[in-house]
């Protein structure tokens, strides 16, 4: 109850993935977050009430979760992206999606909640908890009064992780700066992967991505040591990865003896990157080179948002038919790599002539079998959805968009693969049970198949 999923960006929403959804689909979705989040809430609030009337004390973090909750907002950019949508749809569910679904957190309400005798004065986690109700409801001067509480001889990974994060989200360049700089000459202890993560978005996001490159070059300079059993968690690919990091980061702070936190790189170290290349159509080589780092380099799984990204920029930019036949190639091997299939593609592919003039770097990405100590669970992060799919087909499309013959049999590939997909889901089992049986897996197999040989047929053309 004090740790839900709802309480975040919703999944429609992120930049990987709206485009494939209409403006009516992606506001019905957005609302109906915020209807679960009143929903959660209500009963959140009653279960506190109760456990106060039967004398049950809630812990600290308990407490924190509830302001967090009560008061989230969501972020500024996904606010004007919501607007946007709003006033490009004739749909008319709300009039302005900034009609607070959360209360307001003014200074009066800062206030209040910063002097609950409940909470320990000291408990910078709280402060934190405020801080980040504060920036998210931009009330800049309750922001400054927390900062001067905290001191900022004693700030946390945190608070510049919500500092930094949320700065520039709201674009504020002129006081993210000082706090970057902050942190680079007095805590560069505290600098660990999630924080320079969210650096390395900032960036991007405020319109600096040559700087991102400059931090990400390291990651694509270097390769990754050997990783033992013990320390795979460093990955964060999985939620017991992730919750393993942060007990991991939790001793090094107890015991920080000026010893630097290791830097792992995950997935999401080059993400901002990968996005930016794609958004404004960088090199194709370029691009291949990020994916390189990622899977030969640092030993982490290519996810299907990385696909989304690399299909969706050859619908805007102008990339050969090779390019489209290398990455096609590619998704199709790692698909099976990752699920540790027969590569029952690999006959066809290499009968794929690969054009002499393609880099060497092309050529190591798609040749390379054996990618570095990968995790156990890779073939969660790449599903042939739906959504990828399309985008395939949309990129096919756009790519041969002068070539009649060619477009012909790519929408006959298309419908051909939809209509097998409805049928194959027809024959289904009806749900009852939350329970996974055989038959969903084999359903799940049927449909992956059925995919895959589409991307056959259109590496075929």
């Amino acid at each position: 109850m004090f740790d839900n999923r709802v309480f975040a960006k919703p999944n429609v929403l992120a930049s990987s993935v709206s485009d494939y959804y209409d403006e009516k689909y992606l506001l019905r979705q957005y609302y109906e977050a915020l209807y679960y989040r009143k929903s959660h809430l209500l009963k959140l609030w009653q279960i506190a009430k109760d456990m106060d009337a039967a004398k049950i004390p809630l812990s600290d973090y308990e407490r924190r979760q509830m302001v967090f909750m009560t008061f989230y907002k969501d972020r500024p950019d996904i606010a004007r992206y919501v607007l946007a949508l709003l006033s490009n749809s004739k749909e008319t569910l709300r009039k302005n999606p900034s009609e607070d679904e959360s209360p307001v957190f003014d200074w009066a309400t800062y206030k209040e909640f910063a002097s609950l005798d409940t909470m320990s004065p000291g408990d910078i986690e709280y402060k934190n908890t405020l801080l980040f109700c504060a920036v998210r409801h931009s009330n800049w001067l309750a922001e400054q009064d927390i900062l001067q509480q905290i001191g900022r001889e004693n700030f946390t990974r945190d608070t510049y992780k919500i500092l930094l994060d949320n700065h520039a989200s709201h674009g504020r360049l002129d006081s993210f700066v000082p706090f970057l700089d902050l942190l680079s000459s007095s805590h560069m202890h505290l600098l660990d992967i999630r924080l320079l993560n969210i650096i390395i978005r900032s960036l991007v996001g405020l319109g600096f991505p040559n700087l991102s490159k400059m931090l990400l070059s390291a990651f694509l300079q270097n390769d990754a040591e050997l990783l033992s059993s013990s320390d795979c968690f460093l990955k964060q690919l999985t939620y017991s990865d992730r919750t393993k990091y942060s007990a991991y980061l939790h001793t090094y702070d107890q015991s920080y003896h000026g010893t630097p936190v290791r830097l792992f790189a995950t997935e999401q170290t080059f993400r901002p990157v990968v996005e930016h290349y794609c958004a404004v159509g960088s090199n194709f080589t370029d691009i291949m080179r990020v994916f390189f780092a990622i899977e030969v380099g640092w030993g982490l799984p290519l996810s299907s948002q990385a696909f989304k990204n690399v299909f969706h920029a050859f619908t805007t930019a102008q990339y050969s038919t090779e390019d489209l036949q290398l990455i096609t190639m590619k998704l199709t091997e790692n698909h099976d790599r990752y699920y540790n299939l027969d590569s029952w593609v690999n006959e066809k592919t290499s009968q794929t002539s690969i054009p002499p003039n393609a880099s060497k770097i092309l050529l190591e990405v798609l040749n390379n079998d054996s990618p570095k100590h990968h995790g156990t669970d890779e073939g969660a992060f790449l599903k042939l959805s739906n959504a990828l799919m399309r985008l395939v087909f949309k990129a096919y499309n756009t790519t041969y968009k002068n070539n009649p013959e060619k477009r012909a049999a790519i929408g006959q590939i298309e419908t051909q693969i939809w209509r097998q997909l409805e049928n194959a889901k027809a024959r289904l089992p009806p749900r009852f049970s939350d329970r996974l049986v055989p038959a969903d897996l084999y359903g799940r197999e049927e449909l992956a198949y059925i995919k895959k040989t589409g991307l056959l047929q259109l590496l075929d053309i």
